[in-house]
């Protein structure tokens, strides 16, 4: 037999159930999902980037380079200058691998979180090499428009490329228009511009 003191307890857990406004109706995700990317909580534009940089590898290079890969935290840009380094050591042989500038500058460059600059080593590396850019053009999506941009894409780089490698730059701290920091992002932004996939 139920006492008085359990009836009064039940009723009161009941009570504070009714009152914590929690509903048993199951929602659709994707509404919810939709009401929340309109009332501002999600950026809209979620899932698109990276929905297109899986289609377009120059993509995920300028707008997802930090995107990790595997458990071990190796992410896009990391695991992409790898495998060029590899590339260009089993190309080019003892010339690439014996030369201490190049073995010195990679193993700083992996080993730093400088993302920009590992950015635009790996686009220079696209830029002189065609086996690697055989590479990359195997890897955009094999139905769709988006390997048509590859060309144009190089096109766009050999030209930047040109234009930073003939601009003298100056080492000094804080903003100069001709410093290191200042080009690399000039660099970048005009590798975006001139990217029709954007």
């Amino acid at each position: 037999m139920i006492s008085t003191t359990q009836k009064r307890e039940r009723e009161e857990d009941d009570e504070a159930h009714n009152d914590t406004g929690l509903s048993t109706e199951l929602q659709d995700p994707q509404k919810i999902e939709a009401f929340l990317k309109t009332c501002g909580f999600l950026d809209p534009t979620m899932g698109v980037r990276e929905y297109h940089a899986s289609r377009d590898p120059v993509l995920g290079i300028i707008y997802s380079p930090t995107l990790p890969l595997s458990d071990d935290g190796t992410t896009i840009i990391d695991h992409l200058l790898c495998q060029a380094h590899q590339h260009f050591a089993r190309t080019y042989g003892r010339t690439y691998t014996e030369f201490a500038l190049i073995t010195d500058t990679m193993e700083i460059l992996l080993g730093s979180k400088d993302t920009r600059s590992k950015q635009i080593m790996f686009l220079f590396m696209i830029g002189i090499d065609e086996g690697l850019q055989t590479q990359m053009q195997c890897t955009y999506a094999a139905d769709g428009v988006e390997r048509k941009r590859f060309p144009v894409f190089l096109s766009v780089l050999r030209n930047e490329m040109a234009a930073l490698l003939n601009t003298a730059f100056v080492n000094t701290p804080g903003y100069h228009p001709f410093s290191v920091d200042v080009l690399g992002q000039h660099f970048m932004r005009q590798i975006c511009t001139g990217y029709p996939g954007i």
